[in-house]
């Protein structure tokens, strides 16, 4: 059942991404223009298609997208706060090593800003563990070498390290890190538009994240051209919140399908239950 609704995400999430919605429409039209020369149906296709792109691509889109979710992230936390209330891991969702052969800090990629927010609050929290989840890894050395690189060389002991990379998604990051941290309040560590939904679901698993966001895109003015001119950069931010989203909308929806095709009754609290019952 999982693996069916897994595949159902990925296919809907194609079919509402900016680029692929657009990409879509275009080569649409140009099919309908090949049969039916002249079709206004074709040219209706191909220009709704480059108006979405064009529509997506404007800052101001962006904006209007991404901030209401980094809004709810909250904002930056200081170490000192987080170790009076009783901090003892920082967890990071979504690391993953890019490719073999760079240096520590470059082979994180996208990743680099949560990982680097992570050891910024663990290297000054006491006895704090900072805890790492990762995906893609390099064949050449294990994962649990390259995910430790960068933190070793930036002071965090490796006895404070923590690498977890069993994880598919950020569900299974979140069951695996909240059956780690139990009970106990802990710092949770990535993306400000990717904090709302992250939230959602440790508190689904029964945890107490103390939301610690990073990766800002919507804190600082954007600069001239950027605001006025589309880019490509735009349309990635709009994609990102769009991904969130649409991450949000499925998880809603996947409980209620959980719920209502499984023997589990409905007063479930929490998906973990709902699971225990369809085994």
């Amino acid at each position: 059942m999982h693996d069916i609704l897994f595949l159902l995400k990925k296919v809907f999430s194609l079919a509402v991404y900016p680029l692929y919605w657009s990409l879509l429409l275009f080569f649409l039209g140009i099919i309908v223009l090949l049969r039916r020369k002249g079709s206004h149906a074709g040219l209706a296709l191909i220009l709704t298609g480059t108006l979405s792109l064009l529509f997506f691509s404007l800052h101001h889109t962006a904006f209007s997208l991404l901030n209401p979710l980094e809004t709810q992230a909250g904002v930056f936390q200081e170490p000192s706060d987080l170790e009076r209330q009783g901090v003892k891991f920082i967890v990071v969702m979504g690391g993953s090593i890019v490719e073999d052969g760079f240096p520590p800090a470059e082979s994180w990629g996208p990743s680099i800003l949560r990982v680097m927010e992570g050891i910024r609050l663990a290297g000054k929290i006491r006895d704090c563990k900072l805890v790492l989840s990762g995906g893609a890894v390099p064949d050449r050395q294990s994962a649990e070498t390259a995910m430790s690189r960068l933190p070793l060389e930036m002071g965090i002991s490796r006895e404070s390290l923590i690498i977890m990379t069993t994880a598919f998604d950020s569900d299974d990051e979140a069951r695996a890190f909240a059956a780690l941290v139990g009970k106990q309040p802990f710092g949770l560590v990535t993306s400000a538009r990717h904090m709302p939904r992250s939230l959602r679901l440790f508190n689904k698993y029964g945890a107490n994240p103390i939301p610690c966001p990073s990766d800002f895109k919507t804190l600082q003015e954007a600069s001239y051209h950027r605001k006025y001119i589309p880019s490509v950069d735009n349309l990635s931010d709009s994609h990102s919140a769009i991904h969130e989203y649409v991450g949000i909308f499925w998880m809603d929806l996947k409980q209620r399908l959980l719920e209502k095709y499984s023997f589990c009754p409905k007063s479930c609290p929490n998906e973990t239950k709902i699971e225990n019952c369809m085994a």
